[in-house]
């Protein structure tokens, strides 16, 4: 852990901690957890080297992380994005934590796009996708890919993807919880009318139907809420960069990236994600769970 919580109710980060301002009293920034911690300094021996952190002593219930807790074990993508939504309000609301900044790169996962000429320095490409969220703050990290977001959101624990920002293009740079989402606070944010236009948005959750017809098809996703119908479509122009069978899709749980749209059919208000091809698609592991 990188964060802790005062008895105040302020965060404060491992690299900001002072015993003299702060105190020995501290706490799991989980909620749900609220185990005390402990701070442990940072080591520049050259046998170890590590950043100052926070942990929990583990030698009696009472200071160890909750089943519940973010910090308990390690998350799979749902998990990761629901408890980093639950941390960043108050994270980033600190003053002394420090943001950090990955640069979303997707254009090449679009079949129409045409790349510039050739110029003298090397453009990253998916393959070649290099995280760095820890220690190396100073060189933002860029992401070309849908699978270096999955990798993302199970590398790192919940209060460090809390710090993270993504930068959407357009000067705009919005936080992790604002652009990976459930279906159904996809469909609120589309139907309230809270999305920025022009911006390509992830979605995450298990496939429960497909539906290829001669110029489209609907893919369903499965939703909490049935009065919030979730929906990826692809157009047929698309079908030849489109690998998936329905056999590959139903039951499954996959990370969608795409354009967000309504959608009203017999007076029922939907909402789409359209996509391009499989790429638009990343396959997610999750621990069992009713979605």
């Amino acid at each position: 852990m990188l964060t802790a919580l005062l008895p105040n109710g302020k965060v404060v980060h491992s690299s900001e901690y002072s015993e003299e301002k702060h105190g020995y009293t501290l706490y799991c920034i989980d909620p749900q957890c609220k185990a005390p911690v402990i701070y442990v300094g940072a080591s520049s021996s050259s046998e170890t080297k590590r950043s100052a952190y926070f942990k929990t002593v583990g030698k009696d219930i009472e200071s160890k992380h909750k089943e519940s807790c973010g910090f308990f074990e390690p998350l799979d993508v749902v998990e990761a994005i629901q408890k980093t939504a639950l941390y960043q309000k108050q994270i980033l609301e600190s003053d002394g934590v420090p943001k950090q900044i990955i640069n979303l790169n997707l254009k090449k996962l679009d079949p129409d796009y045409i790349p510039k000429e050739p110029v003298e320095r090397k453009e990253k490409t998916p393959e070649n996708d290099k995280i760095k969220v820890k220690d190396d703050r100073d060189t933002p990290g860029t992401i070309g890919s849908l699978k270096s977001i999955v990798k993302l959101l199970t590398s790192y624990e919940p209060d460090i993807l809390a710090t993270l920002y993504f930068n959407v293009g357009g000067g705009r740079k919005l936080p992790l919880s604002q652009v990976v989402m459930s279906p159904d606070r996809a469909y609120d944010l589309l139907w309230q009318d809270m999305t920025i236009p022009r911006m390509q948005y992830f979605v995450y959750g298990r496939i429960s139907e497909v539906t290829k017809l001669e110029k489209v098809t609907y893919i369903d996703m499965d939703i909490d809420d049935e009065e919030k119908p979730f929906t990826i479509v692809i157009f047929a122009e698309y079908y030849k960069h489109f690998i998936y069978e329905k056999k590959d899709l139903v039951g499954k749980e996959f990370l969608i990236f795409g354009d967000l749209r309504k959608n009203t059919y017999n007076n029922i208000n939907k909402a789409q994600i359209v996509i391009k091809s499989s790429d638009y698609l990343e396959p997610i592991r999750t621990k069992k769970r009713d979605l």
